[in-house]
């Protein structure tokens, strides 16, 4: 966070500095691993931004690479070192406000179910966590899991107990949080797909949460993001990124085996084509452009001071391209 901290008051001068011209040649973008992310993976995958700089005659190279966490993504897009981020809703929405909205969403990436997975049999509900137990989440107090797990503890134990388990969370990437639940090292994982499927077949491991549960439906979890001068010097890279986008989340919609292929291809994970494509089938419904619950996201985070500014609508986090959605 002191790296995050040192980088933004630079960054948000350099992010409403003026513009050239003439647009870039290369877009950077920056992903992450899951089924959360997996709509960059299809794009890099299908060659999407390739294809539609080619349907608008502009000359443009993607340059692609991964890394993990809110707080790592962050620091890419405000030093440069990513053009486009694919990040949690929760983070994106801390990054929105300390820009002063200088950071906004391109689109929803996902709205996947996440789950909140024990193997502690004397957990049955966040009310039963005790200071033995360790949960992991992506990134302490900030990341989506950490935020939800927060409503969680504020609905269990009082609003002003909402932090009662923070105490308890370690920040480990998804990969690395199933192999501290399968030996034992944390004592809980809130998980998207495609590592639930695993950890429920770990002994005694079971769902204590559904995010589904906390807002009465699924939320954006996941959301493309760039900055305002990004968007504003370079309306045409940006025509072509929302196009891919749009086709990404069509083909995540319409041909789950595809999808399951990329992602094996580009990821390396080891799953079997045929379960890829089982929980791939069963997420369609989490691959559209529509937002979902940020507002409800910002609400709560503004009640308990995570962030300062409270966004009239929706449609103060998102670039002006996706208004016509009907989000929340």
């Amino acid at each position: 966070m002191c790296r995050f901290s040192a980088a933004l008051a630079l960054a948000v001068s350099l992010l409403t500095a003026s513009a050239g011209h003439a647009e870039v040649a290369e877009i950077k973008l920056a992903n992450q691993y899951g089924f959360g992310h997996i709509t960059l993976t299809t794009i890099k995958g299908e060659k999407l931004i390739e294809k539609h700089a080619a349907l608008a005659g502009v000359t443009l190279a993607p340059k692609w690479f991964n890394t993990q966490g809110s707080a790592t993504m962050a620091d890419a897009l405000l030093s440069g070192s990513a053009d486009v981020v694919s990040l949690g809703t929760t983070g994106f929405l801390n990054l929105w406000d300390k820009t002063r909205g200088e950071v906004k969403a391109v689109g929803p990436v996902s709205a996947i179910p996440m789950y909140l997975i024990t193997r502690n049999p004397a957990v049955n509900s966040v009310k039963d966590f005790s200071e033995t137990d360790r949960i992991a989440v992506p990134a302490v107090k900030v990341s989506p899991q950490a935020v939800f797990l927060q409503i969680a503890a504020a609905r269990a134990f009082g609003d002003k107990s909402f932090d009662k388990l923070d105490r308890l969370t370690v920040a480990l990437s998804h990969p690395d949080a199933t192999q501290a639940l399968t030996t034992g090292a944390v004592s809980a994982h809130f998980t998207p797909p495609p590592f639930h499927e695993d950890e429920l077949k770990l002994p005694n491991a079971r769902i204590i949460l559904r995010t589904a549960d906390v807002f009465g439906g699924e939320t954006t979890q996941v959301v493309l993001a760039t900055t305002r001068k990004f968007h504003d010097a370079n309306p045409k890279v940006y025509g072509v990124l929302l196009a891919a986008l749009k086709e990404a989340l069509e083909i995540q919609r319409t041909d789950p085996k595809r999808v399951a292929e990329n992602y094996l291809r580009e990821t390396g994970d080891k799953m079997a084509l045929a379960d890829a494509v089982k929980q791939l089938t069963e997420l369609e419904p989490a691959y559209d452009s529509v937002p979902r619950n940020t507002v409800a996201f910002t609400d709560f985070m503004v009640k308990t001071g995570a962030i300062k500014t409270r966004p009239a609508n929706w449609k103060d986090l998102f670039f002006a391209e996706i208004h016509d959605q009907p989000g929340s």
